[in-house]
């Protein structure tokens, strides 16, 4: 999945960074509509939305454990997903 062109829609806004996590069907992706958002990878389909801000988020990235994530443009946000 290339998120810049594939991702369902939910972004109202160009998808600035996406983050797979690893050994599941989820991808987050961070926006320049200023969301982050998890999604069924298989099926396409909107989880939830982690974040909403008014500023652009330009990545989304997470440890190896991803047992939080790391959003941010101007303002670093640390997400418990």
């Amino acid at each position: 999945m290339n998120a810049a062109k594939d991702a369902p829609s939910g972004h109202t806004g160009p998808i600035e960074s996406e983050f797979f996590v690893p050994g599941t069907n989820l991808v987050v992706t961070a926006s320049h509509d200023g969301s982050v958002r998890a999604w069924d990878r298989a099926g396409r389909h909107l989880i939830r939305v982690l974040m909403e801000s008014s500023d652009t988020i330009c990545r989304v990235a997470a440890p190896p454990d991803v047992k939080r994530l790391a959003a941010g443009g101007r303002v670093l946000c640390i997400l418990d997903p």
